[in-house]
């Protein structure tokens, strides 16, 4: 792997880049062979030879292999869900402190985090409102330029990587973005971490532990509170998941999660607080896999998402 093949991939994990250049998504090989590690990439044999065919010739068969797919989890058809990716319940959580900006500030947002420790790599997308990126500044860890892909005024994309794990403090910055506010706003409705282009993950400690990137805001943001309810992470799960929850008022909650027949499988009452609340939830509480239904009620408040347990 020469350096060049590092910027490429990265330009393709950013989405810069839809294709890797030189290169197919899949390769088709002689079944016979045996494909190791070993195995000079010169002494592949990509064909089969059919000459002076008289009769049936059985046992000559082609073995597709996906290039790049280092965690086997590439999806090969669109009903495929036997390659689904069980990652961490824990998260890798961001936080940026609230204000108001301006149109036409020069808005500087310093990331950090209260657990990142023994990271090597991390990736996500930003959804933007109101801000314009201008720059990304190193912190804790090194970025540049070349770590990120603004796609547009609205969606920009990070990823990072490091051969050695990093850890940062709760205290100091892992890394700043610059923006320029083109509208009146709150930060906290302005940025949002997603995985619209590039899933928002990180990989942690020697296992390359899989966790969720999630976004956290710092400050006076109940003001605003709305209702919402929102996706589970991770999903899907294993063991256990979080759900968030905003409130625009805080009062009496009924969580109930149902199978796709209806059937209830769990109820959750509680209070929720004004503001953003979380609801963990474990896989053996529900005693099922496959596609559930979790579903919120909160005075004239109702909203319903649709979650996957796997084993």
């Amino acid at each position: 792997i020469k350096a060049s093949d590092l910027v490429q991939l990265r330009k393709l994990i950013l989405g810069v880049i839809t294709d890797l250049p030189k290169n197919e998504s899949w390769s088709f090989v002689d079944g016979a062979q045996v494909l190791d590690m070993d195995l000079d990439l010169s002494s592949v044999n990509y064909t089969l030879d059919v000459e002076s065919l008289q009769s049936d010739m059985l046992n000559n068969n082609m073995v597709a292999v996906k290039i790049g797919d280092v965690t086997d989890n590439a999806t090969v058809n669109l009903q495929g869900t036997e390659n689904i990716e069980v990652r961490s319940a824990k998260t890798l959580e961001l936080m940026i402190e609230n204000r108001s900006v301006k149109s036409g500030d020069r808005v500087e947002v310093d990331f950090s985090s209260a657990d990142f420790r023994e990271v090597y790599g991390y990736q996500f997308t930003m959804e933007l409102k109101g801000l314009e990126m201008a720059e990304v500044v190193s912190g804790a860890i090194e970025m540049t330029e070349g770590n990120v892909g603004m796609l547009s005024n609205e969606v920009v994309t990070v990823s990072y990587h490091n051969g050695t794990a990093k850890t940062a403090t709760a205290n100091e910055s892992v890394f700043t973005m610059v923006f320029t506010a083109t509208e009146d706003g709150q930060l906290s409705e302005m940025i949002e971490v997603t995985s619209k282009v590039t899933a928002a993950e990180a990989y942690l400690g020697e296992s390359l532990e899989i966790r969720d990137v999630v976004i956290s805001i710092r400050g006076d943001i109940t003001a605003s509170a709305e209702n919402n309810l929102y996706q589970n992470e991770p999903n899907p799960f294993k063991d256990q998941t979080m759900i968030r929850f905003e409130l625009a008022e805080a009062g009496a909650v009924l969580f109930t999660v149902t199978d796709v027949t209806g059937k209830i499988l769990k109820v959750v009452n509680t209070i929720g607080a004004k503001g953003m609340n979380l609801l963990p939830m474990d896989a053996d509480d529900l005693g099922v896999t496959g596609v559930l239904y979790y579903t919120i009620e909160s005075g004239e408040f109702t909203a319903t998402k649709k979650m996957i347990v796997v084993r």
